[in-house]
């Protein structure tokens, strides 16, 4: 799901879709993961209720952890996923830094991981710093 193309029209479409692919197989760890971004979507462009949509988008993210704990980018998904709901945390951002660790050179890892660094503030990421390159490319986030 691109957010540049996104309406609540599509994004609403995007998550009963996902809830489809999700009821044939549960275990399909992309489906939840996108259905957790999307749920955020919503909330932050005012169309669900933060009380309603934040939860939502936790169970979620929570589950793809359950299934397959050492994927860097369901590590990233649930960090920022948990960051945007509960706040600040250290279990975000070590979980952030796992997912770092296991695929250094994922893109997704690392601007997803992004929104638990900066909500831990105390942790600074090194490997961040010296991604300053990711800018140029257009991917829009400032390291801590």
């Amino acid at each position: 799901m691109h957010n540049q193309l996104a309406s609540q029209e599509t994004v609403a479409h995007a998550v009963q879709f996902y809830n489809q692919a999700i009821q044939i197989d549960p275990t399909f760890v992309a489906a939840l993961c996108e259905a957790a971004l999307a749920c955020i979507v919503q909330v932050g462009q005012g169309w669900v209720p933060l009380l309603e949509g934040f939860p939502q988008a936790m169970s979620y993210a929570e589950r793809p952890l359950q299934l397959d704990p050492n994927d860097s980018d369901v590590l990233a998904t649930t960090a920022f996923i948990g960051s945007v709901t509960r706040g600040a945390g250290d279990e975000w951002v070590a979980m952030s830094t796992r997912a770092i660790a296991l695929n250094p050179n994922s893109a997704f890892a690392f601007a997803h991981s992004n929104c638990a660094f900066r909500a831990g503030a105390a942790i600074k990421s090194k490997r961040y710093s010296e991604l300053g390159c990711l800018d140029r490319l257009g991917i829009r986030f400032v390291a801590s």
